[in-house]
């Protein structure tokens, strides 16, 4: 099954579990990619959580209809940019990710993620930093402009409760028959099929 599909079938699977949206998806899908990088997942394609949908309507200048398309655009624009300062950045990535290879050599996974390759940013992690675009552009609105509410541009986020609802919804202690939460740590763990095989994999933790 090629890396497309396994992200397609993860990810629906994950939307499909009660209690899980589009940024459960998205999270557990990055959490998977860093844990089995030779899959590839998110070389390519990676669901656009609540919080990276602003940031990328404003960078791409237009509202967003499909956010994993839209993404996608983002990405060939950023990987195929020769302007100088993309230049510069891919430079002192490759310094960056040299140093800190230097400083976990003893952890072998961290390694992997840490060969960035000039021109060939993933899916998964640009829609991350378009999460820390979001709150980078929000501290500089409430520094230097005094906006407490942060960057207008950037909080238009789509609402998580329905209206009328004056309460935040229960916390579930049961999704379903294929996940468990662990206590008050909040620990999703799901099952889902990377191979042939069913393999746990460990959600995030908060």
């Amino acid at each position: 099954m090629c890396a497309s599909m396994k992200h397609q079938m993860l990810s629906q699977t994950f939307k499909d579990t009660k209690g899980c949206g589009i940024t459960w998806a998205k999270m557990l899908n990055v959490s998977i990619a860093v844990a089995y990088p030779e899959l590839r997942l998110l070389d390519s394609q990676c669901d656009v959580g609540i919080g990276a949908l602003a940031p990328l309507q404003c960078l791409l200048r237009k509202t967003v209809i499909n956010p994993e398309e839209a993404l996608a655009t983002l990405l060939q624009t950023v990987n195929d940019s020769k302007d100088p300062i993309v230049m510069e950045f891919w430079q002192l990535l490759q310094q960056e990710e040299g140093l800190l290879r230097e400083k976990f050599k003893e952890c072998e996974l961290v390694c992997k993620t840490l060969r960035t390759k000039p021109g060939c940013m993933s899916a998964g992690t640009l829609q991350v930093q378009l999460c820390e675009y979001r709150q980078w552009r929000n501290f500089i609105a409430r520094k230097k402009y005094s906006l407490l509410k942060g960057d207008p541009m950037m909080n238009n986020l789509p609402s998580k409760r329905t209206a009328g609802d004056s309460k935040p919804p229960a916390r579930r202690q049961k999704v379903d028959n294929d996940a468990q939460v662990d206590g008050w740590c909040f620990a999703i763990v799901l099952y889902v099929s990377l191979s042939l095989s069913l393999s746990p994999v460990e959600g995030w933790k908060g």
